[in-house]
């Protein structure tokens, strides 16, 4: 996890490496080993319908590999700009950028995530906004690491709002 000051802002970025990187890596590799055999024998065949069948297949076996990528080398950024946060979420600078204006905030909390690993819910860093939804950073992550950041928020959305 680094904090950076690029002129414009402060910036919070960490990797989101994760346990279960490895086992989107290797169920991706499975399935899109298996579906790529089996659309190799139906190619011959030359229907349409058969191949039409086989379109689910062939996008879950891209988003499970779209996925392992992301878990592997993406990362998250906190972004501080006068307006409000940036949260960029992706790999290098290929991603997702939400927007949140400061007073937009409502609360800012380590909390039980809508996430549970062997029964039990992972704690997150939730940003919850007045208008009711809550975004979610650092789940299962250490809680030393999600006190960091809740206090790093904290400190920018108090500063912005007086």
């Amino acid at each position: 996890m680094t904090l950076a000051d690029d002129g414009y802002g402060e910036t919070l970025r960490y990797r989101l490496l994760s346990s279960t990187a490895w086992f989107f890596l290797v169920f991706a590799l499975v399935w899109n080993t298996g579906i790529s055999v089996f659309f190799i024998h139906l190619i011959p065949l030359q229907e349409l319908a058969p191949l039409l069948f086989m379109i689910p297949f062939v996008a879950m076996g891209v988003g499970m590999a779209v996925a392992a990528l992301v878990q592997l080398f993406g990362h998250v950024e906190v972004r501080c700009r006068d307006e409000g946060l940036e949260l960029f979420t992706g790999i290098g600078t290929v991603g997702r950028t939400r927007r949140i204006r400061f007073d937009e905030i409502a609360k800012v909390a380590v909390r039980p995530s809508d996430i549970s690993s062997n029964n039990r819910r992972l704690d997150g860093v939730g940003i919850e906004l007045a208008s009711g939804k809550t975004l979610w950073l650092l789940r299962g992550a250490k809680p030393e690491r999600q006190e960091y950041v809740v206090n790093f928020l904290r400190t920018l959305v108090a500063r912005a709002k007086h």
